[in-house]
């Protein structure tokens, strides 16, 4: 039987509602943190065994009861409104990507976003060079000599409008 002395009301109602021991309860607090179920063990397993508390960790997140708790747990954060920091989404990404659990779909959209989130599939390539461009000619002396001819030209055209309209108006006035 374990010593409940130092456990406060909610960790005691918590392990009676779930049907946990207190190490139990200490893994799915911590895989509820970090969502790492081989962390979470050595923690509350207290071993150095990555490989014991690979498989443990994992058997243990197969029970009903810790499946139920984190489950709850889950539901329980999500309530609180609380706004995720960056590593809260990082790891969230990284959980659903690690567990054979979830659909394969999302799985693969959590890869997704954990490697664009990394920078590693860039569909834009953002290349900035200045370029000069030997053209053989000054387009801005082109327009300008350009523009210049076409004005002498409507001068002209004008200046030549204006004489013929000077020598009818000199025939009718005879």
């Amino acid at each position: 039987m374990e010593n409940d002395i130092g456990l406060n009301k909610e960790a005691k109602t918590t392990k009676e509602k779930y049907g946990l021991n207190e190490r139990q309860l200490t893994f799915c607090e911590l895989y509820l943190q970090n969502g790492n179920a081989t962390k979470s063990y050595m923690i509350s397993y207290e071993t150095d065994n990555t490989n014991t508390a690979a498989v443990n960790g994992s058997n243990l997140l197969k029970k009903e009861n810790i499946t139920k708790m984190i489950a709850d747990g889950k539901k329980k954060l999500l309530s609180q409104n609380r706004i995720l920091s960056e590593e809260d989404i990082l790891k969230f990404w990284s959980t659903t990507v690690s567990n054979p659990e979830y659909k394969i779909n999302d799985r693969m959209k959590a890869s997704e976003l954990l490697a664009k989130n990394k920078g590693m599939l860039n569909d834009k390539i953002d290349i900035t060079h200045d370029v000069e461009i030997n053209l053989g000619f000054d387009p801005a002396a082109l327009i300008e000599s350009s523009t210049n001819q076409i004005i002498e030209q409507k001068n002209k055209a004008i200046k030549h409008d204006d004489y013929y309209e000077a020598d009818y108006d000199d025939v009718n006035e005879d």
